[in-house]
């Protein structure tokens, strides 16, 4: 079953991502370019969800020490099964208090906006530089040699060494 709701949000996700698409097409034939803008914005936000996953599961295990919500084992719980739908749906109501906080006047409305974007800004910072992938990697002088023989393999230009 959490199979299945993660593929479901996988596919709502890729329905999203054509239907702003479209819409930005639309306005932007249509010379609405304020239109078109925020559609624009949408279809970024969507197609990116995949990032926004990511960030927010590798800020869930800075957060929690380790796994929170899911199995590492086999990927399945609660917490999968919400970033599924999650990142699209999050960066998106994001998206709308920002374009709602531009359009409506009000100082106090802004800087609530500008700090919530702040925090959000920090947030990313933090995982993408606390991932643990970044902390194991591999350097790249025990990569080389690999890279070195599939750009010859890819080339045709194999040789013996």
């Amino acid at each position: 079953m959490a199979a299945f709701s993660q593929h479901i949000g996988g596919s709502v996700g890729a329905v999203l991502i054509w239907r702003c698409a479209a819409m930005a097409l639309r306005y932007a034939m249509a010379r609405d370019f304020k239109t078109h803008r925020r559609w624009a914005l949408r279809l970024f936000l969507v197609a990116n969800a995949a990032w926004f996953y990511r960030i927010a599961f590798v800020l869930s295990l800075l957060l929690f020490k380790g796994p929170f919500g899911f199995d590492p084992v086999t990927f399945t719980g609660p917490f999968p099964i919400i970033m599924s739908f999650a990142q699209y749906l999050f960066p998106l109501a994001i998206l709308e208090i920002y374009l709602r906080a531009q359009d409506r006047p009000g100082a106090l409305r802004r800087m609530a906006t500008a700090g919530i974007l702040f925090v959000l800004t920090l947030a990313m910072g933090v995982s993408s530089r606390g991932s643990p992938v970044r902390r194991r990697s591999v350097p790249l002088p025990a990569v080389r040699p690999f890279v070195r023989a599939g750009y010859l393999v890819c080339w045709g230009r194999v040789r013996r060494e």
